[in-house]
């Protein structure tokens, strides 16, 4: 598995397969890209586009499942059966799973989806279900899990066992170290040269400076660029320039 810290170019990922207008140049410039399966967008075609995608250019092949909620593109908490929310996220695995075995490539990591993702560190029993559809997906070596960095749900994730690719996100503001700014609040979405500061902070200090202006440690394997940012392009070409050797 690929690992980043301070001394090293940390990974940079995108959430791809989700429709995107430009989103096909985005792959020659990232190391992993985490693949939407049917839970909030994403179907058969749009799978195996990424996939083939991430083969030509070398990229790191990972899940992204979702809530089962594309009305509201997987960006809602669901009260849902935790049976029913396992049962939908195997389903989402083993479709990419599916179209990989297809191409002749592997899933190399897992990342939840929008609200799940931050539900993972506040719900147990979300992060319950969505660890028992991992286990029921890979009877066998445990795969990687892209969590937010220094989240209870990765921490959890580490205490069972599972390697863990904690994610930073380089086009959101924090309003604490775990915790994002919501997209409405103003300031939440950074621009270009915000993003470009906090990517030199993330890769060569360990820290973040939040919405409050404090700024605080925070420690990572890799970096989120959002593919459905309309700056994605120009600042993945950026941060080509910037990467430390």
């Amino acid at each position: 598995m690929l690992t980043g810290n301070r001394n090293n170019a940390l990974i940079i990922n995108a959430d791809l397969g989700e429709g995107s207008p430009f989103e096909d140049k985005l792959y020659p410039l990232l190391d992993a890209a985490s693949i939407a399966c049917g839970g909030h967008v994403g179907d058969k075609t749009s799978m195996e586009f990424a996939v083939s995608q991430c083969l030509t250019h070398q990229v790191m092949i990972g899940a992204h499942p979702s809530y089962p909620d594309p009305q509201h593109f997987g960006r809602r908490s669901l009260s849902i059966e935790p049976k029913t929310l396992t049962h939908s996220l195997l389903q989402q695995l083993c479709a990419l799973e599916k179209v990989c075995r297809k191409f002749g490539a592997v899933i190399e990591y897992i990342k939840p989806h929008g609200a799940l993702y931050h539900d993972l560190s506040t719900h147990p029993s979300v992060f319950d279900a969505f660890v028992d559809a991992v286990k029921q997906f890979t009877e066998s070596d445990a795969p990687a899990l892209m969590l937010m960095a220094g989240s209870k749900g990765a921490t959890n994730a580490k205490a069972l066992g599972y390697p863990v690719m904690e994610e930073a996100f380089l086009d959101r503001r924090y309003q604490s170290a775990t915790a994002l700014c919501q997209r409405s609040l103003p300031g939440a979405l950074l621009t270009h040269t915000q993003a470009l500061t906090q990517y030199e902070q993330l890769q060569f200090d360990g820290t973040i400076t939040l919405l409050d202006k404090n700024t605080v440690p925070l420690i990572c394997d890799t970096l989120c660029v959002h593919g459905d940012n309309p700056d994605s392009l120009t600042l993945l070409t950026e941060l080509t320039r910037r990467r430390p050797l």
